[in-house]
């Protein structure tokens, strides 16, 4: 039983972790933001 509990942990885990994070950039479509360069302003 405890090697049930430890798989469930450790799938939960690797689905939290990675595959829900795919799937939420995969259904809103999100970009990298672009990087603009720094501007320098008096302080």
């Amino acid at each position: 039983m405890a090697y049930a509990m430890m798989g469930g942990i450790i799938a939960g885990t690797l689905i939290t972790l990675l595959f829900v994070p795919a799937l939420y950039v995969a259904c809103y479509r999100l970009k990298e933001p672009e990087e603009t360069p720094a501007q320098d302003e008096p302080a």
